[in-house]
């Protein structure tokens, strides 16, 4: 019998510190293993919204404030992202939504084209401020927008947009052609989340059990 002994291999250890949630000094570590791979704007906003929800339990607010300063010490050329992913933070980690909407609000105008910041704005101003008149602005605003959209690249995200848009306007009053358009351009792409819950608001009766399990296979997203 022929035993070969090995010695075992020592574990090396760690040159640097581990990336610590709650110590901002440590996030440059994953700032820089994401650059390897991505755009250093896009690494900075996914890291800002990983660490926001260690700014929420006790209000951390250096936590807060150094998301601010990776955002806009690296991604200064990305115009309005900055305020919209610190707006995320007020909005829905600290319940700040004056300052929230604020900060969407600037986000909006420095990226007017931007359909996810008018998103967030939007339901902002729907659930919390009650601001109907607001709302309906913004949808019809970004109706244009979000159907050119759909009609290049339709996608399941999108069709949430667009139904959110037309909720909004029914839920107005407005019952006109552009909410029509809307809904039925999410219809074709979607029949869950938004879609199913507004479809008696957009149509004016429930799905029953039948359209129901129709949706579920026809639409397996």
């Amino acid at each position: 019998v022929l035993v070969k002994v090995m010695r075992p291999q020592a574990t090396p250890r760690p040159t640097t510190r581990p990336v610590e949630p709650w110590i901002p000094d440590t996030w440059q570590l994953a700032l820089d293993a994401c650059t390897a791979r991505r755009p250093l704007a896009r690494c900075a906003e996914d890291l800002a919204l990983a660490m926001r929800p260690w700014g929420s339990p006790m209000k951390n607010r250096p936590v807060v404030d150094a998301i601010r300063r990776v955002l806009e010490k690296n991604a200064p050329d990305w115009p309005g992202r900055s305020a919209f992913v610190v707006g995320e933070v007020m909005d829905y980690s600290f319940s700040e939504f004056q300052q929230a909407q604020m900060l969407y609000r600037t986000a909006l105008r420095a990226r007017p084209d931007d359909l996810e910041i008018a998103s967030f704005l939007g339901s902002l101003l729907n659930q919390v401020f009650k601001d109907t008149a607001g709302v309906k602005a913004l949808a019809l605003e970004y109706a244009g927008k979000l159907l050119a959209e759909a009609k290049t690249n339709p996608t399941v995200v999108g069709a949430q947009r667009m139904c959110q848009a037309a909720s909004w306007l029914a839920s107005a009053g407005v019952r006109g052609k552009e909410t029509r358009r809307l809904w039925v351009a999410a219809k074709k792409i979607s029949r869950h989340g938004c879609v199913q819950t507004n479809w008696e608001l957009l149509e004016g009766k429930e799905l029953d059990w039948t359209q129901r399990l129709w949706h579920f296979v026809s639409y397996p997203q």
